[in-house]
């Protein structure tokens, strides 16, 4: 079941009249889509066209995650070892 602040929301959006339809601008700082100002929207970003660009981006990110791999594998192997 939803909660009220959702159900209130899916009503805003699916509201038949444009004119009273919820504009973007509401629905991004909507309190159930921000979780009470706590969990603030982030707004949709299209992917990088440059392809030299978005290469790059994707060695920034393939490393970055390799290294917490890699270091969660250490540390549960550190763990197991002080277990036994």
């Amino acid at each position: 079941m939803c909660c009220i602040e959702c159900r209130n929301l899916i009503h805003q959006l699916i509201e038949p009249n444009p004119e009273l339809r919820i504009p973007i601008n509401e629905i991004e700082t909507n309190l159930w889509i921000t979780n009470n100002g706590k969990c603030p929207f982030v707004p949709y970003v299209a992917p990088v066209k440059n392809r030299a660009m978005r290469n790059q981006v994707c060695n920034i990110v393939s490393r970055y995650v390799c290294d917490c791999i890699e270091y969660d594998v250490v540390r549960l192997d550190l763990m197991m070892n002080v277990r036994s």
